[in-house]
């Protein structure tokens, strides 16, 4: 949904566009409501609040060639040692995208990590 203004997010607004997108779902998965036990409404406000993504962006950065088709564009940066973790360090955008990072990321300090360690075990 647009950010459009912190007017439009009433509490009617965020109801009526959630029961649309239940009403939607339930075109694909019938008697879906009946499944509905708690319905949290997160609107491009609360995103805003905890993110501070422009006007409450979920995603970040479109997913086009544009955005993510750089070959330079990883994990591993061009200064040793650091590691660019998370949303904005994917070839991709989502929370799975930003789990996904943090494996990577996780995989290569460790594979540094036991390197080092080796080498500093064979010296001595």
């Amino acid at each position: 949904m647009p950010f459009i203004n912190e007017a439009f997010w009433n509490e009617k607004n965020k109801k009526r566009i959630a029961n649309g997108m239940i009403e939607l779902a339930q075109r694909v998965i019938p008697d879906i409501k009946q499944y509905i036990i708690e319905r949290i409404i997160a609107t491009p406000l609360t995103l805003f609040k905890w993110s501070l993504n422009y006007k409450g962006a979920c995603y970040g950065w479109a997913d086009t060639i544009l955005q993510f088709g750089d070959p330079d564009f990883s994990e591993t940066s061009r200064i040793a040692n650091l590691f660019l973790t998370g949303y904005w360090s994917t070839k991709s955008g989502g929370i799975t995208s930003v789990i996904n990072s943090a494996y990577i990321t996780a995989k290569k300090i460790i594979a540094l990590h036991k390197r080092v360690k080796s080498k500093v075990c064979s010296i001595s």
